[in-house]
């Protein structure tokens, strides 16, 4: 049994995807930036933010 999706539907569904996918990378862009704010002293936490994003943006 195969459900037919219409193109305005599929659209809808790819409007959700891309809004719960950039609202994923904006919060962990967020609260990675505020490790690095709150311990400025040790740098390995920036390091760690930087790897993450490289890894969700590709």
């Amino acid at each position: 049994m195969t459900k037919n999706i219409t193109n305005g539907s599929r659209g809808t569904a790819n409007a959700w995807r891309f809004l719960f996918k950039s609202a994923f990378v904006i919060t962990v862009v967020i609260l990675g930036s505020a490790v690095c704010v709150v311990s400025p002293l040790t740098g390995r936490y920036a390091l760690v933010t930087i790897k993450l994003f490289w890894n969700l943006s590709q």
